[in-house]
């Protein structure tokens, strides 16, 4: 029944050897792989795993024994090969090594994810000691997007208020002789993807 035959076929009419795979379930048996034809040519086999995937039937996992047999003056008589179905405990192996990689995963993600945050504090500690602010500007958008609140305080706006683009930076707070200097700056970023360099006043 492992190979999805009727009882009354006969094994030597049978097919069986075309379904046999390793434990893999994908690579096939050679001849001499399979556990009868092991114990045939004189082997003891000993819990050899190996699927049996029968077109009609679904997958089954089977440890094989088996050993030669003799007659009383060492004739060779034939093998005997018996198979056990462990695919439920095949299953729960698979289940257990999937559960053992995703725990694997999540901490390594849980890791990494304490890395960043602590690598962030770090920057926010060294910027807001050392008077820093750190923003991003999409000039595209023109859409600056403030890292930290040190930045509203730095530009004496409230917390949470609105941050400010280029625009409204050169013509509220840009001390008007350094607005040529930052805007051949951001042109050189822009244009040329030069790193932005600009030294200024402000008003706060």
């Amino acid at each position: 029944s492992f190979h999805g035959l009727s009882q009354d076929i006969a094994p030597e009419q049978s097919r069986a050897g075309n379904d046999l795979y390793h434990e893999d379930g994908c690579t096939p048996l050679l001849k001499a792989e399979i556990p009868l034809f092991r114990a045939l040519a004189g082997e003891n086999v000993k819990d050899s795993r190996l699927v049996i995937s029968p077109k009609s039937q679904a997958p089954r996992t089977v440890v094989a024994n088996g050993r030669p047999l003799y007659d009383d003056d060492g004739r060779k008589l034939g093998a005997v090969v018996s198979m056990h179905d462990v695919t439920a405990v095949r299953e729960a192996e698979l289940a257990r090594e999937a559960a053992v990689r995703e725990q694997g995963r999540r901490e390594e993600a849980e890791a990494a994810a304490e890395l960043i945050n602590a690598s962030k504090e770090r920057v926010r500690l060294a910027t807001e000691a050392g008077g820093l602010g750190v923003w991003i500007w999409e000039t595209e958008t023109d859409k600056v997007v403030w890292e930290h609140a040190w930045l509203f305080d730095m530009f004496g706006l409230p917390r949470f208020s609105e941050p400010i683009n280029a625009a409204r930076f050169i013509a509220d707070y840009l001390h008007p002789e350094d607005v040529d200097a930052f805007r051949l700056a951001a042109a050189a970023t822009i244009e040329r993807s030069e790193p932005f360099h600009f030294v200024g006043r402000f008003f706060r």
